[in-house]
């Protein structure tokens, strides 16, 4: 039997903002459900909500790595301009190795192919979608690693240096 990490997350509602209490419980159950967690719910009496959320992937990870490495480009999706090919550019830029921005996009494919499930993070919400992260070493560097896979594409890739440490869901601490 798996053992599942979990987060507490605490939402207080103040219920001068919402119509009614009802109101409030179905506002946050309807966030949960769109966040695709798994939870459990208990009633404080100042209508506090505390959830308990699986720190477990949304997506599956040998999915997202059979189609990093398919070769298929069209179902891979950076923003245009990409902050992550530019910093991943600009991390190499004073090295021996510089990188293009082809190899930049081969460099942080071959950064996802190497990911492990000990090196998930957390899920959050981007967009109105949830959104997968890992903390990640990588070519003796640590990377943040963000991603959204949705029909069949993976979008919303976010791959550069953390911004502050983090702590995998195996208690591994990058950045």
């Amino acid at each position: 039997m798996a053992t599942e990490n979990y987060k507490i997350l605490e939402i207080v509602v103040c219920l001068d903002t919402l119509k009614a209490a009802n109101e409030s419980k179905q506002i946050i159950i309807q966030l949960l459900l769109t966040l695709n967690l798994k939870l459990s719910l208990v009633l404080n009496p100042r209508l506090s909500y505390t959830f308990q959320v699986s720190q477990t992937p949304k997506y599956d990870l040998n999915l997202i790595q059979q189609l990093c490495s398919s070769g298929d480009r069209t179902c891979i999706w950076f923003s245009a301009p990409s902050r992550s090919i530019n910093k991943v550019i600009e991390e190499y830029a004073t090295t021996d190795a510089p990188k293009s921005n082809e190899e930049a996009v081969e460099f942080i494919l071959q950064g996802l192919l190497v990911l492990k499930p000990d090196d998930f993070v957390e899920r959050l919400l981007q967009w109105g979608s949830v959104a997968d992260v890992y903390g990640l070493m990588f070519d003796g560097r640590p990377w943040y690693v963000k991603f959204i896979f949705e029909n069949s594409q993976l979008e919303e890739i976010s791959f550069h240096r953390p911004e502050k440490p983090m702590k995998t869901v195996s208690g591994k601490t990058v950045g």
